[in-house]
């Protein structure tokens, strides 16, 4: 037993022994030297911004080179244009759901629907006419309903169609 204590004994001091480092002075004097040489000079006020001039675009009446029309449809398309960029009708200033069917003719074979505004205003509509803010087509009007293509951002830049339908109140 006294064996075992006296190699656990030196162990130890051998241990202890080689935790001694004599270059950590040295170690500790750098650093205190690299410290004192980061710090920052003092700052200087700000410089006024540079004025600059208003500069006209020469190229604003020209065509963007960037779009292209389609000479099937007329469809002008490029960047930031994916929407078809015909002339917003009368009907395309209110949500759809502020929209009333109030009723559907046909004449000369061809269907025709009557849509009410929130100012009570009545407009005929045929196939192919906009309704509502998200430039809703009209692609059937079948007996007591219209039903037409939506088309509405989808948040990514792209836009999604959904089908909807206006139905003739009783």
């Amino acid at each position: 037993m006294r064996r075992w204590r006296r190699v656990v004994v030196m162990g130890l001091a051998m241990l202890a022994a080689g935790c001694q480092d004599a270059g950590l002075e040295a170690l500790e004097q750098r650093l205190v030297a690299w410290r004192d040489d980061t710090v920052a000079p003092p700052m200087k006020g700000l410089s006024a911004p540079p004025v600059s001039a208003p500069v006209s675009y020469r190229f604003a009446d020209t065509p963007d080179p960037f779009s292209f029309v389609d000479s099937r449809t007329g469809r002008v398309d490029g960047p930031g244009m994916s929407t078809p960029h015909a002339a917003r009708a009368p009907l395309e200033g209110h949500a759809l759901d502020a929209l009333v069917l109030v009723g559907t003719l046909r004449v000369a074979g061809e269907a025709w629907a009557l849509v009410e505004t929130p100012e009570g205003r009545v407009h005929r509509v045929g196939s192919g006419d906009r309704l509502g803010r998200h430039r809703g087509r009209i692609v059937t009007i079948a007996g007591a309903a219209v039903h037409l293509v939506e088309r509405r951002p989808d948040g990514n830049g792209g836009w999604d169609e959904r089908d909807v339908t206006l139905m003739l109140d009783d």
